[in-house]
């Protein structure tokens, strides 16, 4: 598989890598770096976790500022898609010799050059990778385990369901807290009595959006941090290292530029 994972890095390489675009002397990495420690301090300042005296700042306020770090992060990600996409097309249009600033086309004409397929044949050969990907995972070594693991295991698409399982447990540990310490259905009753309107307004609104929105920003940055790693797994690897998550990027596009041949029409009506 090495003819084919030399295919997909180099695929790689060319529009999804961050290379020479995320850097320790980029302004917008420390930008993203800076907005997310901003972010989680002041949302546990919010939640009163932690004490910081040397600032005088609502409580309300330190939600909001929270909110705004997090936007700011989400921008300078999306800055960094911008960056990485612009280089992408600048490279295509040096190698093919043209003026298409068309992403997608751009990619066609990538996969077009290095496949030896037709753009009817793209499922075969996705169908092809995917089922070396099943094989190798299912016969994978039980006891090796690599950081390029690590790294796909966190990003791949089970992980949401680790993520969704972990949570279950966690608050299923919290009701079996609650009960062990004498809670019942009256103590759920005598809360929502003594709740005010702004604060059942911040506990069933405010709260669950900012939690969504901090989800959202923690996976952000995870996968900012996972890309800054990949960088320097790169070293180690090759260009023929094999990555499930590359791969499984590799099959999506695969089916994204899939065609089926141009029919030979005949007019048979006079």
């Amino acid at each position: 598989m090495d003819s084919i994972n030399n295919i997909i890095n180099r695929f790689h390489y060319r529009f999804y890598s961050y290379k020479d675009i995320v850097s320790i002397w980029s302004l917008w990495t420390w930008i993203m770096i800076f907005s997310f420690i901003g972010a989680a301090t002041c949302f546990v300042w919010y939640m009163n976790i932690i004490s910081i005296d040397i600032i005088i700042i609502f409580r309300e306020y330190r939600l909001i500022l929270s909110l705004g770090f997090i936007t700011i992060g989400m921008l300078s990600f999306f800055r960094f898609n911008s960056l990485r996409d612009n280089a992408s097309i600048k490279s295509c249009q040096q190698e093919f010799g043209v003026d298409i600033n068309n992403y997608t086309q751009l990619k066609r004409m990538w996969l077009k050059k290095n496949l030896p397929y037709k753009r009817s044949e793209y499922i075969t050969l996705a169908e092809n990778i995917d089922s070396a990907l099943t094989l190798r995972v299912k016969h994978k070594s039980p006891i090796g385990f690599s950081k390029k693991d690590m790294l796909d295991h966190i990003l791949s698409h089970d992980s949401k369901n680790r993520m969704l399982a972990m949570f279950m447990g966690f608050s299923t540990f919290i009701v079996a807290l609650s009960i062990a310490y004498g809670s019942s259905i009256e103590t759920v009753f005598e809360f929502y009595k003594s709740v005010t309107e702004q604060q059942f307004f911040n506990l069933f609104i405010v709260f669950p959006i900012t939690f969504f929105i901090g989800i959202i920003e923690l996976k952000v940055f995870t996968i900012f941090i996972m890309r800054l790693a990949e960088l320097f797994l790169d070293n180690f690897n090759g260009i023929n290292g094999f990555s499930r998550l590359r791969a499984e990027v590799f099959i999506n596009q695969l089916v994204r530029h899939y065609s089926f041949d141009k029919p030979k029409i005949r007019d048979s009506y006079k």
